[in-house]
């Protein structure tokens, strides 16, 4: 499921790291043309994905670390 859209491969690596750190698996998949229509660029969007199961968990845990404001999160659709 799609957790949150975030704006570049930074943001997206630091936010699975701490998922994976509190033991949740996430997927961080680049968006539009992706690392082939854009080369190597870091400033593509990314979204981060999660299984259903852990959809909750993962966004509770971003939302009291980094707070409501600042992610943008998705829907829970895949």
């Amino acid at each position: 499921m799609v957790l949150a859209n975030v704006p570049d491969v930074t943001l997206a690596g630091m936010y699975a790291e701490l998922l994976r750190r509190a033991g949740i698996r996430c997927l961080v998949q680049p968006q539009g043309a992706g690392y082939g229509g854009w080369g190597a660029s870091g400033f593509v969007p990314h979204r981060l994905l999660v299984t259903r199961n852990t959809y909750e968990t993962a966004r509770s845990l971003l939302t009291d670390t980094f707070g409501e404001n600042y992610l943008t999160f998705a829907d829970g659709t895949f």
